[in-house]
Order: structure tokens, then sequence, then C-alpha cells
């Protein structure tokens, strides 16, 4: 029973330490989506097309955080 709640004890205090999350994000597209507009100078002509975006993208973010006060 004395360890038991010394666990539950410890997991309550768990919060109070500093937290760190660290997450990432990689997209790769083999063929990137195209996005068409109207030919303004030629409008009779074929639409404009353009990539909509680029074939990799990615992000990172690390975050740090601590309880100070808890009400």
């Amino acid at each position: 029973m004395k360890k038991i709640t010394k666990r539950d004890v410890r997991i309550a205090l768990s919060g109070w330490y500093p937290q760190l999350e660290v997450d990432a994000n990689l997209q790769h597209y083999f063929q990137a989506p195209m996005t068409s507009y109207p030919n303004l100078l030629d409008p009779s002509g074929p639409p404009i097309t353009y990539p909509a975006t680029t074939n990799q993208t990615s992000s990172g973010l690390f975050m740090a955080n601590q309880a100070i006060f808890q009400q």
C-alpha cells in the first residue's frame, strides 16, 4: 500500500516538472497540384497553369513549459 501511495504522489507531482514537446512534419508531393488561371492577355487562349505549392514542405516545433502556479 505504501508503494502504491508513493507512486500516486509521484504521478501527481509529474505535472509540475518541465514538459518538453518536439514535433516535425515533412511532406513530399510526387506531382505538385496545379492551379489554372485565365490568361488575361489572351482571353481566347488556353488558361495559364502554375504549381499550387512546392514539391517539399517541412516544419518543426519545439515547446517547453512548466507550471509555476496552480490554484
